[in-house]
């Protein structure tokens, strides 16, 4: 968790020393990846991996004005995903108002494994929510909250000690509940 594999990022020949913040998986329209575009503006110094398949992946892709720091890559084979993970600092996750209360996405299960700082965008009530709180391995908040959600991003890139300490409960949170 505290240190960057940049392998992911030199071989997409993405700048190493940048921040990145790394969306993952199934991206479908109801996911809102608008979200994606007010974060990528809002934190324009910051790279934004956009590593995907789904309707809301296309829809980015089809954008003739995505921001230039948004990184659109499709899904990775299997035995990448764990390089792509750890080039991120930080990892993204949305969960739509719909979503069951206990539903908790594999790609918030892998972010939690890779040791990364979590940001959803999802009901509070929801478990991911719940775990990403309880464990304290990032924040969650409701989709209209783009300007905190910016604000953290902020807080995580110039705070080292706070983004390794939340990195660090999204490990240890992995380690003690899973095999």
């Amino acid at each position: 968790y505290k240190t960057k594999n940049v392998e992911f990022l030199i071989e997409n020949n993405l700048d190493t020393k940048k921040f990145y913040i790394l969306y993952s998986g199934t991206l479908a329209m109801k996911h809102n990846p608008d979200l994606i575009i007010k974060i990528a503006k809002g934190a324009d110094d910051v790279g934004v991996i956009v590593a995907g398949v789904g309707s809301g992946y296309d829809n980015l892709k089809n954008n003739p004005n995505l921001p230039e720091n948004i990184y659109l890559f499709p899904i990775q084979p299997f035995e990448k995903i764990n390089q792509m993970l750890s080039s991120a600092d930080v990892c993204l996750g949305i969960l739509n108002q719909e979503a069951s209360t206990f539903s908790v996405p594999s790609k918030i299960l892998n972010y939690l494994c890779a040791g990364k700082a979590i940001i959803l965008s999802a009901p509070k009530e929801n478990l991911a929510s719940k775990t990403i709180i309880e464990s304290e391995s990032g924040k969650v908040f409701e989709p209209h909250e783009i300007d905190n959600m910016i604000e953290y991003i902020n807080f995580l890139k110039e705070n080292s000690q706070a983004r390794e300490k939340t990195s660090f409960n999204a490990r240890k949170f992995a380690e003690n509940n899973f095999d």
